[in-house]
């Protein structure tokens, strides 16, 4: 088999869903860590399956023009329909991005790094926007360093989550559903 991003299992898991999501009209953001690897790659691919009819946007930080940058951002946000924004970590922080799902193409490598994630579309005025819920999905190949690492970030979640239910007597879960799907990826 040809070893393109098409043909990879988590590929096709995240292509199926967006086609569901798209049919209804609603965005999603794609998170990568690497860009030459894995951003580039699914962007060209999405932009062939779904460029034609809605927006597919790319993020990324060295080489990408900061005016062009904006603009996509400005453009997904501002797209009454379906829309996909793929983006390297350099949106992981600061942006404001209205969208109700969100994708960890390859899964954060701390805890911190997945909640800056998260909260870059679980924002306090996302009900404005008419997103009630938000959902996070981290594909993990189980069986594989991934899996281990994906563990250790539940696990620091919920500890970070018991301090903060310590802490305040109300824990707020930020509307925030996150789904898990677990697939045995090669």
């Amino acid at each position: 088999d040809s070893m393109e991003i098409a043909n990879s299992s988590k590929y096709q898991l995240v292509e199926g869903n967006l086609e569901n999501y798209l049919e209804n009209n609603e965005k999603a953001v794609l998170f990568t860590r690497w860009t030459n690897g894995t951003l580039f790659q699914y962007y060209e691919e999405l932009k062939k399956k779904f460029g034609s009819d809605i927006p597919v946007l790319a993020i990324w930080g060295v080489g990408m023009d900061t005016d062009t940058a904006a603009r996509n951002i400005k453009t997904f946000n501002e797209t009454s329909g379906g829309a996909i924004l793929i983006t390297s970590d350099v949106l992981q922080e600061g942006a404001n991005l209205y969208a109700p799902y969100l994708w960890n193409i390859e899964i954060p490598r701390t805890y911190s790094e997945y909640k800056q994630r998260k909260d870059r579309i679980n924002r306090a005025d996302s009900r404005s926007k008419g997103i009630n819920h938000t959902w996070v999905y981290r594909p993990v190949a189980v069986g594989t360093i991934e899996e281990r690492v994906d563990s250790k970030i539940l696990r620091r979640r919920a500890e970070a989550q018991a301090i903060r239910g310590v802490i305040d007597e109300h824990v707020d879960m930020d509307d925030t559903v996150d789904l898990t799907p677990r697939a045995l990826l090669f």
